[in-house]
């Protein structure tokens, strides 16, 4: 467990396990093979790319806290059985092998677009739940294999297109859904 009041970047050349970090500043890792959360990964904004693996949690915990999180997989974020636990504001990312499973606890979550690039991609099903507030798709939300289910407990925004090749997509807001007229 790594506790710090600046930025935390790690790199490392294999598979990496984490059983927490906990910082006031923001957090990078990059890593070539899957990396495994044990604990909580707390920080202003976080990066986590994974260039030949995938992200999954391995505990209870709240796996990522923070402003931020931006990240890129090469195979999948999160799974069916275990999504990622996260208390975010903003996020964006790429499965660019599989699947991603996220389900945020706390904040309102708005998807959206890192360097003007796509606000969600996956090669496979995105599951977004938001369990506390309005979930708004400020930048497209996209798969080339699978269903899209966004999810929230307060309001939907789509403010961006929602979409997928051969699947189905679900939006479901416990209050309303609001789509911009773009």
């Amino acid at each position: 467990n790594a506790t710090s009041s600046g930025d935390v970047f790690i790199r490392t050349y294999r598979a990496f396990t984490t059983t927490g970090i906990d910082t006031t500043g923001d957090i990078s890792i990059d890593a070539t093979d899957t990396v495994t959360v044990q604990g909580s990964i707390i920080g202003n904004d976080i990066l986590i790319d994974v260039e030949t693996g995938r992200i999954v949690r391995d505990s209870n915990d709240v796996t990522f806290r923070g402003n931020e999180l931006e990240f890129y997989a090469s195979q999948y974020f999160g799974t069916a059985a275990s999504p990622i636990l996260t208390e975010i504001s903003r996020l964006s990312g790429i499965a660019s092998g599989g699947a991603v499973w996220l389900e945020n606890q706390l904040n309102p979550l708005t998807i959206i677009s890192p360097l003007g690039g796509q606000g969600l991609q996956a090669a496979g099903p995105i599951d977004i739940r938001n369990r506390n507030g309005n979930l708004t798709v400020n930048s497209s939300v996209s798969t080339s294999a699978g269903n899209v289910i966004l999810t929230s407990s307060e309001n939907i925004v789509l403010d961006a297109a929602v979409a997928t090749s051969t699947g189905y997509v679900t939006i479901e807001a416990d209050e309303d859904v609001l789509m911009s007229d773009d």
